[in-house]
């Protein structure tokens, strides 16, 4: 399991440590500490994770979370292989998709992007310029 910074601190928590967790619905297990993440991120501040295999052995199948998101890592120098062979297995299930930390960054870009032509859009300023050149 993985565990934030913030957490780790206050409980005294490293890495190799055995933490009793209670799955909500579920069983209670015990759980070696494998990551510290930091808790400087706004999106998981305080998340803690473990994964889907661990969850299925102390939660009923009714009670497993959906998945919505999965990370993966690969070994270093076969990240474009691995990458491609998932959006090769995955390409006859479109409800699937398989993003690199660059297409990921893109789509933050283009997020931003998005969101700073709606300002821009709606800003008065721009509306004002625009008639009083008329």
């Amino acid at each position: 399991m993985s565990v934030g910074s913030d957490y780790a601190t206050a409980h005294g928590v490293k890495v190799g440590d055995v933490l009793t967790v209670v799955f909500k619905g579920g069983k209670p297990a015990k759980l070696r500490v494998a990551a510290i993440t930091s808790d400087q991120a706004n999106v998981d501040k305080g998340a803690m994770y473990t994964n889907v295999t661990t969850a299925a052995r102390y939660l009923p199948a009714d009670r497993m979370p959906h998945s919505l998101l999965l990370l993966a890592g690969a070994e270093d120098g076969r990240e474009t292989q691995a990458y491609q062979a998932l959006k090769d297995a995955l390409a006859p299930y479109p409800q699937y998709k398989v993003s690199n930390q660059a297409d990921y960054k893109e789509e933050l870009r283009d997020q931003v992007g998005q969101l700073l032509n709606i300002v821009y859009g709606l800003s008065p300023w721009r509306s004002s310029s625009r008639s009083s050149a008329s």
